[in-house]
């Protein structure tokens, strides 16, 4: 299931090198709250923050 493998990734993965539509995905899945209980939410917040302003300040 596609959820667990994340879940289980993220584990060995710093969620700031994502890729941005992985973290569209994320925001728009189903899994998303499982997501922010799974991590603290503040760190998935600033993660997902600092992805995106680096996608559009170095795209």
């Amino acid at each position: 299931m596609i959820d667990e493998e994340l879940i289980f990734a993220s584990q060995f993965l710093d969620l700031s090198v994502l890729r941005l539509d992985l973290c569209f995905w994320l925001l728009l899945s189903n899994s998303m709250a499982r997501w922010r209980e799974h991590f603290c939410c503040s760190q998935f917040d600033r993660a997902l923050t600092a992805v995106v302003l680096s996608d559009i300040l170095y795209a």
